[in-house]
């Protein structure tokens, strides 16, 4: 009776995870073929609403960086890589701290943790599709490998790209980094909204005429 419950326990998770895996197959290939247009996006809204989301779900979860940092994105898309870094470092690592860093020509997101981190042979392995480092493969923390893939994917499609690094005091520090320069693109919406002006005062001085 105990081995038929047992076996039957077993079947149910296999089969959760068969359908996770086939939910997640789909979800990605939506995004393959479906891509949403560019538009200017304020990423430290972006990156501190998820952060303020996750941290209102009960999870520790803390944002640092400056305020008005907008880049051009598919904000959809970017919303998605970034949730998968701070849910893979709650769920594997305990914490997600999350910092913004602008740059002249990058922005960087950093997500770190307080986990086991990730081997140095298995940087490269874990971006591959449903593949699991072995200090995760943990039945309580669910996921079948395509997070990092997708996240990646998201990324380089953007013409940037995402690293591993272990921390020296315990963990995992991940960084996101995407092409843009904020400084300049807030000075072209400064000159944009400039030349706005200009033309409604000329328009205004035109109807007076």
């Amino acid at each position: 009776m105990l081995e038929g419950l047992v076996e039957q326990q077993k079947m149910l998770t296999e089969l959760d995870t068969t359908n996770e895996m086939i939910e997640s197959i789909l979800m990605f290939a939506r995004d393959e073929t479906q891509r949403e247009p560019r538009s200017l996006v304020d990423l430290s809204a972006l990156a501190e609403g998820i952060c303020q989301d996750a941290s209102d779900s009960g999870a520790p979860v803390t944002f640092d960086g400056p305020r008005g940092v907008t880049i051009s994105c598919r904000p959809t898309a970017l919303r998605r890589a970034i949730s998968n870094l701070v849910d893979n470092a709650v769920k594997y690592g305990k914490i997600a701290l999350v910092t913004l860093s602008p740059g002249p020509e990058h922005v960087a997101i950093t997500v770190e943790d307080e986990g086991p981190g990730v081997p140095w042979t298995e940087r490269e392995k874990v971006f591959e599709p449903f593949y699991r480092a072995d200090n995760s493969r943990n039945p309580n923390t669910g996921g079948v490998g395509l997070g990092l893939c997708v996240t990646r994917s998201i990324l380089w499609e953007h013409g940037g790209d995402i690293t591993l690094a272990n921390r020296k005091g315990g963990g995992l520090s991940v960084r996101l980094k995407l092409p843009g320069a904020p400084t300049s693109i807030a000075r072209q919406d400064a000159a944009s909204r400039e030349r706005t002006q200009t033309i409604d005062l000329a328009n205004s001085h035109s109807s007076r005429v």
